[in-house]
C-alpha cells in the first residue's frame, strides 16, 4: 500500500466491491438520485484489501473477489478475533452457525495473503489449527499480531447501597468481570470458593457480568447467592459501579479457559488492582507477567491460590502492564499492511 494513496471504506454490493464513505449504494438509489454518489471499485496492482471484520456468511461471494485482486497483483489482509467455536464446539449451541464460521475462517486462511491477529495467543492458534487440519493456503499465508486497545471505563454516578455495603466489609474481596458462558469458568470459581469458606475463611467474590444464556452455572451462582452474603452477582451494573468495583476490590481474578484478549484484566490493571488468573497463554501475554496464576479448570488449585494471595502482601505490580491505546493498535495494523512489520511466522 503506497502511503499516497487513497484509502477507501468499501462494501461488498451486487458482486463488487464499491466505496461505501457516507452510506450504502442501496441508499443512494432509493432517494431517486439515479446517479449513486458511491464507486466501484477497480483493483490495480498494489492494492490491499483489509477484511476488518469477519463476513461470515460471504466466504463463498468473497472468493472471486480476492481471486481478481491477486490477478491484478493485488494482496488481501483479515483480522482473526479467535476460533472458538472451532476447538470448544461444546460451548456453542449453534450448528449452522459454527458451519459458517468455519468456512468464512478456513477461507482466509487459504485464500489470503496475511492473517492478522488481536494477540501472539490467538496467531498461535490459528498456526496450530491450520496445521492439525491440513489448511494448505493459495500461496502461502503471513500470521501477525497486534496489540489490541482498550478505552477504560471513566463514570462516576450513583452506586446502589447494596454494592457499596458488600464492598464496604473488610474482608478480602475478589472481583471476576465477564458474560457468564461455559469459557470463563466461573464453576471452578464458585466451587473454589466453597472450598475457601467451608475452611473458614470469609472471602469475598463480586461477580459483574450478563445473563447470557440460560446454565446450570447461572442457576448455581443464583443459588448461592440466596443463602450467602459473601457472594453477589450483578447483571445489570452500571459503567460507574463497575469503576466503583475495580476501585475497592483487592484483586481481580479470572477463571477463563481462553480468551482471544481479555479486556477486564487491562481494566483492573488500569485501576491498579492486582490480578490473579488461570495460566493460560493469552493472560501471560496481556499481564506481561504481572499477575499470580493458578492451573485452569482445577478448583482445588485456585483455593490454594487464593489463600496463598490472602497470606501475602506484595504481589506482581499491575502497574507495569502496558496499555495500548486503538490509535497505536491501528498504527500497528497500518505498519502491517505498508509491508514494514516482519511476519511472526509464515503458514506455507
Amino acid at each position: 500500500m503506497k502511503e499516497d494513496r487513497n484509502i477507501h471504506l468499501v462494501q461488498f454490493a451486487d458482486g463488487r466491491m464499491v466505496t461505501n464513505e457516507r452510506f450504502f449504494l442501496h441508499e443512494y438509489e432509493k432517494q431517486g438520485t439515479g446517479k449513486p454518489l458511491e464507486k466501484s471499485i477497480k483493483f490495480q496492482a498494489g492494492d490491499v484489501l483489509f477484511l476488518l471484520d469477519p463476513t461470515w456468511t460471504m466466504s463463498d461471494a468473497f472468493y472471486p473477489i480476492v481471486q481478481e485482486l491477486h490477478r491484478v497483483g493485488g494482496r488481501a489482509f483479515a483480522v482473526v478475533h479467535d476460533l472458538f467455536p472451532l476447538r470448544y464446539p461444546e460451548f456453542f449451541n449453534m450448528k449452522e452457525p459454527d458451519a459458517i464460521f468455519k468456512q468464512w475462517h478456513e477461507f482466509v486462511m487459504r485464500e489470503c495473503d496475511g492473517l492478522i491477529c488481536n494477540s501472539k495467543a490467538t496467531a498461535d492458534t490459528v498456526s496450530d489449527y491450520m496445521m492439525e487440519h491440513g489448511i494448505k493456503p493459495e500461496k502461502s499465508t503471513n500470521l501477525y499480531y497486534f496489540p489490541c486497545g482498550a478505552v477504560m471505563p471513566n463514570a462516576s454516578g450513583k452506586v446502589r447501597k447494596k454494592l457499596c455495603r458488600f464492598l464496604a466489609d473488610a474482608c478480602p474481596m475478589f472481583l471476576m468481570v465477564g458474560v457468564i458462558n461455559p469459557r470463563k469458568d466461573y464453576a471452578t470459581a464458585l466451587e473454589a470458593f466453597r472450598k475457601l469458606w467451608r475452611n473458614g475463611d470469609n472471602a469475598k467474590l463480586l461477580i459483574i457480568g450478563r445473563h447470557l444464556i440460560n446454565s446450570e452455572i447461572e442457576d448455581e451462582i443464583m443459588s448461592v447467592q440466596s443463602r450467602d452474603d459473601r457472594l453477589l452477582w450483578l447483571q445489570d451494573a452500571s459503567d460507574a459501579e463497575l469503576v466503583y468495583a475495580y476501585k475497592n476490590a483487592d484483586c481481580y481474578l479470572t477463571a477463563s479457559l481462553d480468551e482471544g484478549f481479555g479486556l477486564p484484566m487491562v481494566e483492573a490493571a488500569n485501576f491498579s488492582l492486582p490480578i490473579l488468573c488461570s495460566d493460560i497463554p493469552i493472560f501471560h501475554e496481556v499481564s506481561q507477567e504481572q499477575a499470580d496464576f493458578f492451573p485452569a479448570g482445577d478448583s482445588d488449585g485456585l483455593c490454594r491460590a487464593l489463600t496463598k494471595w490472602m497470606k501475602q502482601d506484595d504481589h506482581p505490580d499491575p502497574n507495569k502492564i502496558r496499555i495500548y491505546s486503538w490509535r497505536e493498535s491501528a498504527g500497528s495494523i497500518l505498519q502491517i499492511l505498508r509491508g514494514r512489520t516482519e511476519p511472526y511466522m509464515v503458514m506455507e
